[in-house]
């Protein structure tokens, strides 16, 4: 039987997902001394490198969960959408984790990292309901 899903073991999305989370850890650790600081109205806001680390290594661990329940429930989801979803979602968040990243300079370089990671999170909604409504 001939099958078109490719047969390398890290292919699957939820190995993408959770072979990610040490390379997220890594960053946290690399970049431990570092802090995330935002101004939003009249608040300032300050996120240890550490804490947002753990709160994307959660996240991807959430997600690898979700297309793992998929996978072994029979759901198969597209594998583009897929792999766009995930590597989008990484380099987003780690473009954000970098402390030479500059995104605090101006209003747009933020507004637009959000814009294009809620599209991310909008292509892995519609990938998960398009895969329940496959047969």
């Amino acid at each position: 039987m001939i099958s078109n899903k490719p047969t390398f073991l890290w292919t699957s999305p939820y190995t993408l997902c959770w072979l990610s989370i040490p390379f997220i850890l890594l960053v946290g650790l690399l970049f431990g001394g570092h802090t995330l600081d935002f101004q939003l109205y009249d608040t300032y806001y300050v996120v240890a490198i550490q804490q947002y680390v753990i709160a994307v290594a959660i996240l991807m661990w959430f997600f690898g969960v979700i297309y793992w329940t998929m996978d072994k429930t029979g759901k198969k989801s597209n594998y583009m959408l897929s792999f766009l979803h995930i590597a989008t979602t990484l380099l987003i968040l780690t473009i954000i984790a970098l402390p030479s990243s500059g995104i605090t300079g101006s209003f747009e370089t933020p507004f637009a990292i959000l814009i294009v990671f809620a599209a991310s999170q909008i292509a892995f909604l519609a990938n998960v309901f398009l895969s329940f409504l496959r047969k």
